[in-house]
């Protein structure tokens, strides 16, 4: 006999209220790399580490993993390509972007330290566009993100607020002076 007062038996399943990764429009990641120098990274490493943590409940630290990047971006590149595939989207080889990725910045630091401000011209370009060139990866990083989110486009935070209004006018300014250096030095 059923027991009308029992409660119907179903799976219980909890929404999930937080994306897997950090999801933003490429356009807006490009443009506060750029703006910054590429500090934003640093931020961007932390709060994809912020969002994984809030999503898997895993005891990982996204500060620490933000502040030692290098060792961290192959297993952010492993989490984003699981995620990829619990969402039935297929793999993602992310390891040449990491690889590629923690060069680039181990690169610029060496040669941040070689050319310490007192390089010739042409060295200090090239330690800009090394740095800049780690862009490259990140990019390919937030479209599998974005993917693996739902949001491909990354429309869910493609505006800029006005943190990133007022970091995109610092950039704007250290820009201006960093070329009148190259132009008068």
């Amino acid at each position: 006999m059923e027991n009308i007062y029992q409660a119907p038996a179903s799976e219980l399943v909890e929404p999930t209220t937080h994306n897997a990764f950090f999801v933003t429009s490429i356009r807006k990641l490009v443009v506060l790399y750029f703006a910054t120098f590429g500090l934003y990274a640093w931020y961007w490493v932390y709060k994809q580490w912020q969002a994984y943590r809030a999503n898997t409940g895993e005891r990982v630290w996204p500060v620490a993993r933000a502040l030692f990047q290098i060792f961290f971006m192959h297993s952010l590149g492993r989490a984003i390509s699981r995620r990829l595939e619990v969402e039935g989207l297929g793999r993602w080889d992310y390891g040449a972007n990491a690889t590629a990725y923690v060069v680039l910045v181990i690169a610029s630091t060496a040669l941040n330290f070689v050319v310490g401000g007192e390089a010739p011209g042409m060295l200090n370009l090239l330690t800009i566009l090394v740095s800049l060139a780690c862009m490259l990866p990140l990019t390919a990083f937030q479209k599998m993100a974005n993917q693996a989110c739902g949001d491909s486009l990354g429309q869910g935070n493609a505006k800029f607020s006005w943190a990133n209004v007022l970091w995109i006018l610092l950039g704007v300014i250290f820009w201006a002076l960093t070329i009148a250096g190259f132009l008068l030095g």
